[in-house]
């Protein structure tokens, strides 16, 4: 372990909660080539140059987001639309890492930082080192900041001060991103360390802890991640499902209103409806599983 000290601040970890900075923020509805409005966009004549650092349509950007300071790489990869606020991207990186967005944060990218609202109203009479530019993240778009090929750091919870490295890794044409919302998992690997563990040291010593049953502090441990004694803390366990669930129910979360019903028993027809599908998808896998197997397509008709 690094040290013989470990300490494991607050209850829990992780309550897969996001907030949203800006309403409306978040994950929403994705439909190519609305990503804002038309009189919102960058218009571009004929033979003119786009304006510096943006594109003459936004599409839509993949990102992929390192947690710093952590061996083996803890990341993740998604698409966001390029024209989203930093501060929608701000939510993203929360939901990807399941954080719930409780602590402050903020971007920086050279001396262009990119405060949480939070932030703003808190430390707004904090004075500045010399050549520092303090934007709320509301007020930029993503593609007004980063091209592809650049990054900026993502910071979070000033006490065990998480950064992550954002890199943008390339632009896609709305009409390449068919996807029914925004943002969308790709991709990622490993566990996103629970929130109060003490920073990219602290995950190191939990992490020890949780593998070391004779280690002294492994059921202290245990007991702060809510695990039975039976249980077992997987460091390696990464599930793009599980991500695209999160994204998927900030999305129902955020416009709860307009894609539930009222009505009692249309939510219980809802539900049936969306078991059923889930159930026949996974016999549909089953079944191509077991053709694969065995060498028979079942789709293929008999003669």
């Amino acid at each position: 372990m690094a040290n013989n000290v470990i300490q494991f601040p607050g209850a829990g970890g992780g309550s897969g909660c996001v907030r949203s900075c800006v309403s409306g923020a978040g994950v929403r509805p994705f439909v190519p080539g609305a990503g804002a409005s038309d009189d919102a966009r960058p218009t571009v004549s004929k033979g003119e140059a786009p304006a510096a650092g943006r594109f003459s349509t936004p599409g839509v950007y993949q990102v992929k987001a390192t947690l710093c300071y952590c061996e083996p790489a803890i990341w993740r990869r998604f698409l966001i639309p390029a024209d989203d606020s930093c501060a929608q991207l701000a939510d993203a990186l929360l939901v990807a890492f399941d954080w719930s967005g409780e602590l402050v944060f903020y971007f920086r990218k050279d001396a262009l930082f990119l405060d949480d609202p939070d932030l703003e109203r808190k430390h707004a009479h904090i004075p500045r080192l010399k050549g520092e530019r303090h934007i709320g993240a509301r007020e930029k778009r993503i593609d007004e900041v980063l091209k592809p090929g650049e990054s900026m750091s993502f910071f979070y919870d000033m006490e065990d001060y998480w950064e992550i490295k954002v890199e943008v890794e390339r632009h896609i044409p709305d009409e390449e991103a068919p996807y029914p919302f925004m943002p969308v998992a790709l991709g990622g690997a490993r566990f996103s360390p629970p929130e109060g563990v003490g920073g990219a040291i602290g995950y190191t010593d939990f992490c020890y802890a949780m593998a070391h049953p004779d280690d002294p502090l492994h059921a202290e441990a245990q007991d702060w991640y809510d695990l039975l004694p039976e249980g077992r803390f997987d460091p390696e366990r990464f599930d793009i499902f599980e991500m695209n669930g999160l994204f998927a129910l900030e999305l129902i979360d955020s416009h709860e209103a307009e894609l539930l019903p009222e009505d009692e028993a249309d939510v219980r027809e809802m539900c049936k409806l969306l078991l059923a599908e889930k159930l026949s998808s996974a016999a549909c896998m089953t079944t191509d599983f077991m053709a694969g197997v065995y060498g028979v397509s079942p789709s293929s008709s008999e003669k």
